[in-house]
């Protein structure tokens, strides 16, 4: 493998275990707290970075999975990738505009 696919490879296990890590740190800190920002950051971070990202490589990467399997992983990345952007969203109205009624929407 050259240094640059190293080097990215390197970054991308970086960024996957500080989400896993920070996830459930956060999901720890908000099961003491019982706070919606530190839920939603928490799952942000857990689902997207810490599982959708890996899936859908996963699903990319591993051609020696079916076609059926690989379409299965990386529909449960999208799914962990969607529901984490919902996530971001709920933390957006809730901490930046809670009384908004358009941020509601």
């Amino acid at each position: 493998m050259d240094p640059a696919r190293s080097l990215a490879a390197l970054g991308g296990l970086a960024f996957v275990f500080a989400s896993l890590v920070l996830g459930i740190r956060l999901l720890a800190l908000a099961a003491r707290t019982r706070r919606l920002p530190e839920v939603c950051i928490g799952l942000a971070l857990l689902l997207m970075g810490g599982l959708g990202y890996p899936l859908i490589m996963t699903a990319r990467m591993a051609l020696r999975l079916s076609d059926p399997a690989r379409v299965a992983v990386m529909a449960l990345a999208l799914l962990c990738m969607g529901v984490g952007t919902l996530a971001v969203g709920v933390f957006n109205w809730r901490v930046f505009r809670p009384g908004e009624r358009w941020a509601r929407v």
